[in-house]
């Protein structure tokens, strides 16, 4: 099974990247150096407005159930 880890980094952070590698098969894999182990992706990120209508439930706050 592969597993795909996708970290988000904030558009203003300039400091090192780097990886580990996991192995999950059963067979030794040697990395050498310069090897290219890795991509990146960059995507713009696109935010988002909401507009939303009070409620009575929305009253109480986050998470809120109105019990107690």
């Amino acid at each position: 099974m592969n597993f795909i880890h996708v970290p988000v980094l904030r558009s203003d952070y300039r400091g090192p990247l780097g990886v580990i590698p996991i192995n999950p098969g059963d067979a030794l894999f040697e990395v050498v150096h310069d090897a290219q182990i890795t991509q990146m992706v960059v995507a713009p990120v696109v935010g988002a407005e909401f507009a939303l209508e009070n409620t009575a439930r929305g009253k109480g706050g986050f998470g809120s159930t109105g019990v107690g």
